[in-house]
């Protein structure tokens, strides 16, 4: 972690108290509690991962330039959490799948704000049903790293260059489904071959590559990320990877050092919130 009087002055310079970057930081935290507590009651393993257990771990809390929060949960129990979070989600809060929004094509889940919008990077949300402050929920799976990285290749330079940022017609919703359908047919197939020649890496779902650890992870690295392994977020236990430190430094290398300014790169670029977040979940 670094030092007390270095996060006071990072936080007074990207993200002080009353800023609408701490707004948006304070939303997400809402979010977090209230997924987290879910989980913990339905018996659903997850873990902080990433940009967000980096300034958990470096921080205390958020990484200053920090807007968005990611979480893992087991493939495994993808359907007993979407079941979930469909049925006791607050009113204010909503899960956004491609079976909540058939224009959301992400291989990983958000939990929305039903009280903001945004606007992210790249016209990324440009079709979305919701646009609210999310968390993103990514399922992890073991699986060859190849599989992995290839199927991304094609999947990801069709989603980010010609589904995503492209204004829905008729004729386009039509392609994008076909695409979507070929490409979880392709998915499932690889997993096939996964179950004929089991990996022993976890790592993030298929479609996803981006966000992986370069080698994937180890079962020492992540299990078990519950009930003992915990790490403290903004004043409040969540659950993390049982090796922290090996789990960082397969995603960041020497995670303690501070990017430069010129490689911190935001997620959004404009956002807009109304109405008071709540205090207590």
């Amino acid at each position: 972690m670094i030092s007390k009087e270095r996060q006071i002055q990072l936080r007074e310079e990207y993200n002080p108290e009353g800023s609408l970057l701490r707004q948006h930081q304070h939303r997400m935290l809402y979010i977090l509690e209230v997924v987290s507590k879910l989980c913990d009651q339905a018996g659903i393993q997850y873990w902080l991962t990433h940009g967000t257990l980096l300034g958990a771990v470096r921080h205390g809390g958020f990484i200053p330039w920090d807007d968005d929060i990611d979480i893992c949960i087991f493939r495994k129990d993808i359907k007993k959490f979407r079941r979930l979070m469909v049925k006791e989600l607050p009113e204010n809060l909503i899960l956004q799948c491609h079976k909540t929004d058939n224009n959301y094509y992400h291989p990983y889940l958000k939990i929305r704000d039903l009280n903001s919008e945004m606007q992210e990077t790249g016209d990324e949300d440009l079709n979305y049903k919701n646009k609210g402050i999310y968390i993103d929920v990514f399922p992890v799976e073991k699986s060859h790293l190849t599989f992995v990285k290839y199927s991304y290749i094609i999947w990801g330079r069709i989603l980010y260059k010609h589904i995503l940022p492209k204004r829905v017609t008729t004729f386009r919703l039509v392609l994008n489904k076909l695409c979507y359908t070929f490409f979880t047919i392709i998915f499932s197939i690889c997993r096939l071959l996964d179950c004929i020649i089991p990996s022993k890496k976890w790592n993030l779902p298929y479609g996803c590559y981006i966000a992986t650890a370069p080698g994937g992870f180890e079962d020492n690295d992540v299990i078990p990320p519950h009930v003992n392994k915990s790490v403290v977020f903004e004043g409040r236990c969540y659950s993390c990877p049982n090796d922290v430190d090996s789990y960082l430094r397969k995603c960041y290398g020497d995670y303690n050092k501070l990017p430069r300014t010129d490689e911190i790169e935001p997620h959004i670029e404009g956002i807009r919130i109304w109405g008071d977040t709540p205090v207590n979940v």
